[in-house]
């Protein structure tokens, strides 16, 4: 759910949660990247639900009603039954089996996705130095200064520590291909 990806972040030190942080800027904002990119010869892979909260005009604060239900009680956002309806029909409609998934495993699989990501930034040269994408993440994204950013945590665990994870984590969901071909993009 929503509520345990961003709890499980907040926890580890992220200063907002991605749904969270999604609801305040606008759900509709991605989404309009997301339809652009969709008219490519070949489409990228998409987060269906993110598309359909949007199609159900769920855009977050502003329309008050997103990943999360604003009004007076909950300012700051609660869980409501029509967004964890949409939530269980749109994984049903992609045959996922949903599990719960521990705090640690949430962290993991965000962590790992931004250390590869930034391992492909790095090889493609859209990005000059590991320091310069954790300076990014930590003053603009939120990621905990403590922890120093997502690079020097993949310096930490080492290469090959991060692509078996990444590797895992793939396995886990039933995406081993996109998470080889990132894996393999980032060495």
């Amino acid at each position: 759910w929503p509520e345990d990806v961003d709890a499980a972040l907040e926890a580890w030190g992220m200063a907002i949660g991605p749904f969270r942080a999604l609801d305040l800027v606008g759900n509709d904002i991605p989404w309009g990247v997301r339809v652009q990119r969709a008219e490519r010869p070949v489409p990228p892979h998409q987060p269906r639900v993110g598309d359909a909260l949007c199609e159900a005009g769920l855009y977050g604060q502003k329309t008050g009603r997103g990943w999360y239900l604003y009004d007076e009680a909950t300012p700051k956002g609660r869980p409501y039954e029509e967004a964890r309806a949409l939530i269980l029909r749109e994984s049903q409609a992609l045959g996922i089996t949903r599990r719960t998934i521990c705090p640690a495993e949430i962290v993991g699989r965000c962590v790992v996705a931004l250390i590869v990501e930034g391992l492909a930034m790095l090889r493609e040269g859209r990005a000059a130095r590991a320091s310069d994408i954790d300076m990014v993440y930590v003053t603009g994204y939120g990621f905990p200064a403590a922890k120093a950013g997502p690079m020097r945590l993949a310096d930490e665990l080492g290469l090959t520590e991060v692509l078996d994870l990444a590797r895992h984590y793939g396995q886990i969901s039933g995406r081993s291909q996109t998470v080889w071909a990132l894996t393999e993009a980032a060495q």
